[in-house]
């Protein structure tokens, strides 16, 4: 699907003749390099499709062509007009690879080695974590031509970094059953625990949406934001909700994706919320609307049936958070 006005509509365009997705730790398989799980674009033309195999569009997906990198690519990023893509061998050894956006020109980063799994890339810094030994951080600043090792947060199982503004870098490391937030002031040489305040961790599910140096979210039954680095944490918007999706368009306005729980069904009323300020929006601002299961809106009920969906935008830039209240 494509929006082109901030997601008010979406129109569906052609997707690549590929299976979806596939179990990496079952290989060999035919879908280990043919599949595909995720979506990236690097521009309104440019869009990369992964998920074990690599398709590539340069025409705003009207086309895909479908790329051979030698092995699964399970993880992509994208900055400063370069494509980067872990490229995992049939023996399991992963590679670091990058080209152009907009067009097929693959190379192998050396500087990467052999043993590289998860991926980041902002600007011209990458982060690539180490298969086996995830202790260890590798950070390139000059697009993957050379990388320095550090220390990853300590006693986690594997992390994903953020770098909204630099030399910050948020992390979302697991721990086992649960997960930490950690946060870097020196480009990723260290780290210090952001607790939340309400356990020793979240649930290992939990996401998270780093906005700035200072300001982030995490979402899973509630969602918690802090606009301190990390000091302290708010809960915001509604309860009774499972949020699989927070995400920032800019350091004020924010979106997130709510599925009711299961001691919220059916849900009774939709309500669209704000990160920064927990206000929801007024009914005047609704785009608009889409028929549902027995829900009610302004005192109308409406007939069961697919989903609700309510859309909202403020003055500028758009802004856009579905929820539902119990």
């Amino acid at each position: 699907m494509r929006t082109t006005d901030g997601g008010a509509r979406f129109v569906s365009i052609p997707a690549p003749h590929a299976p979806y997705f596939f179990l990496p730790e079952v290989p060999p398989s035919k879908y280990a390099t043919t599949a595909v799980s995720e979506l990236r674009f690097a521009d309104a033309l440019d869009g990369f499709a992964y998920g074990g195999g690599l398709y590539v569009t340069h025409n705003a997906g009207s086309s895909w062509n479908r790329v051979s990198l030698g092995g699964s690519v399970t993880d992509l990023s994208i900055g400063e007009g370069y494509a980067y893509a872990v490229v995992i061998s049939s023996v399991g050894q992963g590679r670091l690879m990058r080209s152009p956006v907009a067009r097929e020109d693959w190379v192998t980063l050396p500087a990467a080695g052999h043993n590289v799994d998860g991926l980041s890339v902002h600007g011209t810094d990458v982060f690539v974590e180490h298969w086996n030994d995830a202790s260890l951080l590798l950070v390139s600043h000059n697009r993957g031509a050379s990388f320095t090792s550090y220390r990853a947060p300590r006693g986690v199982l594997g992390c994903e970094y953020e770098e909204p503004q630099a030399p910050v870098v948020w992390a979302r490391c697991g721990t086992g059953t649960q997960a930490e937030i950690f946060r870097s002031t020196n480009g990723g040489q260290s780290f210090q625990p952001a607790r939340l305040g309400y356990g020793q961790g979240i649930p290992h599910g939990a996401a998270f949406a780093p906005a700035t140096a200072t300001i982030a979210a995490v979402a899973d039954n509630r969602i918690y934001r802090t606009g301190n680095g990390g000091a302290s944490w708010t809960a915001v918007g509604p309860v009774g909700f499972l949020w699989p999706y927070p995400g920032f368009t800019n350091a004020t306005h924010g979106a997130a994706l709510a599925e009711p729980s299961s001691y919220c069904h059916p849900p009774k009323t939709i309500v669209a919320y704000e990160f920064s300020t927990n206000k929801p929006f007024p009914a005047s601002q609704r785009v608009w609307k889409e028929l549902a299961t027995t829900l009610s809106w302004q005192g109308a009920t409406l007939k069961p049936g697919a989903t609700t969906t309510a859309t909202f935008k403020a003055a500028n830039p758009p802004v856009r958070l579905v929820g539902v209240d119990c």
